[in-house]
């Protein structure tokens, strides 16, 4: 049995450890196969921490709820799958998508709730007091009074980076007072160089966070005169100069190519959400 409508958020640990945000008892829930997309191929789930946590998470979910059954849908081994907004969206509108769908920004949730394509979770949540979630989480997570997605976890924007490079080029490790434009030049100074920056609309609303502007509305409903700011100008006309900065003229990056790139010593820092990069490169920074 598939749910009719979409529940979003991020991990299966989140319904495998938060029983009080239930509102039926187990014996009243009937039998049920929920279907869960994890970010990752078959044939290297092996290989991805946070894949790993979410299929253990999903073993003892299963062992603990006899009569609910979650099952693991990995990513398309073609046609391949980047997991953008629009694959979000076809994954969302397809005659079977998935119970449970992972998503990396809140930011997305606007157009999701548009096209009234989530559940809001509001009616299933505990009128007491005693949820697992913070609420300051959980209104992260609502638009309109409606709870769209259950976040597992919020993660800072920091700064890593390759203490090897930086010493070698003799330039001070980062500092929390540096502005943007020391950001660019030590990152002209590091080498092998190249960006610490995604090529995206994550980072182009950092960037604009220092003006107090957003790329949207506070109510998600229009883009028009956030977008099209001067801010969101600007911060764009200063990307695009940062990326012009490296010799090597390296083509816009996806946060997953920074990645890759950054544990392979091809970069001397990082800018970003560091939840699976942390998993990834423990003990090794």
């Amino acid at each position: 049995m598939r749910i009719n409508k979409i529940v979003l958020f991020t991990m299966i640990g989140v319904v495998a450890f938060t029983t009080s945000a239930c509102t039926q008892s187990k014996k009243d829930t009937e039998p049920a196969i929920i279907h869960y997309q994890v970010l990752a191929l078959k044939n290297n789930a092996a290989l991805d921490p946070m894949t790993q946590i979410e299929l253990d998470a999903a073993e003892h979910f299963n062992k603990l709820n006899p009569s609910i059954q979650v099952v693991i849908d990995y990513m398309p081994e073609t046609p391949p799958m980047a997991y953008s907004t629009q694959d979000i969206i076809k994954i969302l509108q397809s005659n079977q998508p998935q119970d449970i769908v992972p998503l990396w920004e809140t930011s997305m949730l606007p157009i999701l709730d548009n096209r009234k394509l989530l559940l809001d979770l509001n009616d299933f949540l505990s009128n007491t007091n005693d949820k697992d979630i913070n609420q300051r989480i959980l209104d992260n997570a609502t638009i309109n009074g409606k709870l769209l997605l259950l976040p597992n976890a919020a993660y800072a924007n920091l700064m890593m980076f390759n203490k090897e490079l930086f010493d070698a080029a003799q330039v001070p490790y980062p500092q929390g007072d540096w502005t943007w434009e020391q950001f660019r030049e030590i990152s002209k100074k590091i080498k092998p160089s190249g960006p610490a920056l995604s090529y995206d609309l994550g980072t182009l609303d950092m960037l604009m966070g220092g003006s107090g502007k957003k790329l949207l509305s506070t109510d998600g409903k229009t883009a028009i005169g956030y977008l099209d700011s001067p801010e969101a100008v600007s911060s764009l006309k200063w990307l695009n100069s940062y990326y012009h900065d490296n010799d090597n003229q390296i083509s816009p990056l996806h946060i997953m190519d920074l990645f890759g790139r950054f544990d392979g010593h091809k970069m001397g820092m990082l800018l970003g959400g560091m939840g699976n990069t942390f998993l990834h490169l423990r003990g090794a920074i």
